[in-house]
């Protein structure tokens, strides 16, 4: 392997790095390349909070969709982000979206919510199942978190 596939493989996670080297060696330009179909199957993983799922499904320097994985009783940190702005929206389940001054919103199914830059907020399953939900930051809120707790 190319010390380039090695960057790809390990930017994208395994399958999707192979994916795209396949298309690579098939005649995709870089662009085409970007523009291919992702699901929780190819995309890179992480795991936050110690028990959450989170899966890149776009990651550039410009935009950041993943979709989460929140057991019950399970949250992330109050915090902020001095760039970025998020937008919050419910796959399955039920989310409760903390934000600054002690507004509290519960998000159910097909819902969405959108959080400002500098706004401070905490998501949350109080729910009984598992919560499943697309985080879209523009930019990307990697290293631009602020915690609060």
């Amino acid at each position: 392997m190319k010390p380039q596939e090695l960057i790809l493989i390990s930017d994208w996670g395994e399958e999707r790095g192979q994916q795209t080297l396949k298309m690579i060696r098939e005649g995709y330009n870089n662009k085409e390349c970007l523009m291919s179909i992702v699901s929780t199957e190819n995309a890179e993983h992480y795991i936050w909070g110690s028990i959450c799922d989170g899966w890149h499904l776009a990651k550039s320097s410009n935009l950041s969709v993943i979709q989460e994985r929140v057991p019950p009783n399970s949250s992330e940190v109050r915090h902020y982000h001095q760039r970025s702005e998020q937008f919050f929206y419910v796959l399955a389940g039920q989310a409760t979206l903390e934000l600054e001054n002690s507004h509290i919103h519960t998000l159910k199914t097909n819902q969405g919510f959108h959080v400002t830059q500098g706004v401070t907020h905490k998501l949350s399953n109080q729910g009984s199942e598992d919560l499943h939900l697309l985080v879209i930051s523009c930019p990307p809120s990697h290293g631009d978190r602020v915690t609060m707790e």
